[in-house]
């Protein structure tokens, strides 16, 4: 099951950039499939990016635990920085509510291999997507609280620093 998909053009080549759903693979993993031209399907295999316990959260949570683990996944939004680095921002199940983190593509490339960076927002947050306003503005869009029927679509200004974002400080909004 593919969940969360993004399309992202590299050079001459379309991506889908998208989860395969934690429940056919427990640890829910990012992959990218290249499209034909006109989109219509895949014209080869996906390529695997990461898994959802990549997360920086799951670093300390490496514990043993009688309790079943499942590593669910949400967005990805693929987003080349100005200083052209390219990263995903992705959400995560942190502590049972949803984290929305940056990844980071080492080679600028869609292929990867991917680092893990800084969490975003830890506030129950998923499905980022990051658009531009018609002033200028970087934003990210995510469903607020992550599940339930009371999601709400939450706005949150992002600034670009160069190799990956970070919201944008209260005072400068």
């Amino acid at each position: 099951v593919a969940l969360g998909g993004s399309l992202y053009i590299e050079g001459d080549l379309a991506w889908l950039v998208y989860v395969h759903d934690w429940t056919q693979v427990i640890d829910s993993t990012i992959d990218a499939v290249r499209l034909k031209a006109d989109l219509s399907a895949a014209v080869e295999a996906p390529v695997y990016l990461f898994e959802a316990s990549d997360a920086p959260w799951f670093q300390e949570q490496r514990a043993a635990s009688r309790e079943p683990r499942y590593y669910p996944a949400g967005g990805p939004f693929v987003y080349r920085t100005r200083t052209g680095g390219l990263i995903l921002i992705w959400s995560g199940l942190r502590n049972g509510k949803s984290a929305v983190t940056v990844a980071r593509s080492v080679t600028g490339k869609v292929r990867g291999p991917w680092k893990q960076g800084a969490t975003l927002l830890s506030d129950d947050s998923a499905q980022p997507t990051v658009f531009k306003t018609f002033d200028g503005r970087l934003m990210m869009a995510v469903h607020q609280p992550a599940a339930g029927g009371g999601a709400m679509m939450k706005l949150v200004e992002l600034e670009d620093v160069g190799d990956t974002v970070r919201l944008k400080p209260a005072a400068a909004r």
